[in-house]
C-alpha cells in the first residue's frame, strides 16, 4: 500500500510571545490510496473482485476531509540560533467517501473513509534569531 495526501490550513495565534506559539487551526485536506492486491494459489475474491491464482489487482482510492486541530511551539535559544519543540493534535474528519477502482476497470464493493485523530511531534532548530 502506499499513499499521498496534503492540507491546506488556515489558524489564528492565540499566543506569540518570545517562547511560546500556539494557534488553533482548521483546513482542507485529500488523500489517495494505491493497494496492490496478489492472489498466490487458490481462486479468491476481496472486496467483490475475482482473483484467479497468480493474478494481481491494484485498487485506487482517495477523497477529501477537513482537517482541524491546535498545534504549540516552545523556542529555545541559544548564541548562534534557536531550536523549537512542538507538537500538533487533531482530526481528520471525511467529507466524502473513498471511491475505490482498479486499473483493469473492474467494479469492486470496498467501501470506507481515511479519518480520525492524531498527534504529531515537531522538531527543528537553525538560523532563528531573538527580536
Amino acid at each position: 500500500m502506499r499513499g499521498a495526501g496534503g492540507s491546506l490550513h488556515a489558524g489564528y495565534v492565540v499566543i506569540n510571545d518570545r517562547n511560546h506559539l500556539m494557534y488553533p487551526y482548521v483546513g482542507a485536506a485529500f488523500n489517495s490510496h494505491e493497494l496492490l492486491l496478489a492472489n498466490g494459489h487458490y481462486p479468491s475474491s476481496i472486496a467483490g473482485l475475482a482473483l484467479t491464482p497468480g493474478q494481481r489487482e491494484v485498487l485506487i482510492g482517495g477523497g477529501t476531509a477537513v482537517d482541524v486541530g491546535f498545534t504549540m511551539f516552545r523556542l529555545f535559544w541559544g548564541d548562534e540560533g534557536g531550536m523549537a519543540l512542538g507538537s500538533s493534535m487533531g482530526a481528520w474528519i471525511p467529507v466524502s467517501a473513498d471511491e475505490w477502482s482498479t486499473d483493469s476497470g473492474a467494479v469492486t464493493t470496498l467501501e470506507g473513509t481515511t479519518g480520525g485523530f492524531y498527534f504529531r511531534v515537531h522538531v527543528g532548530g537553525g538560523g532563528a534569531t531573538r527580536g
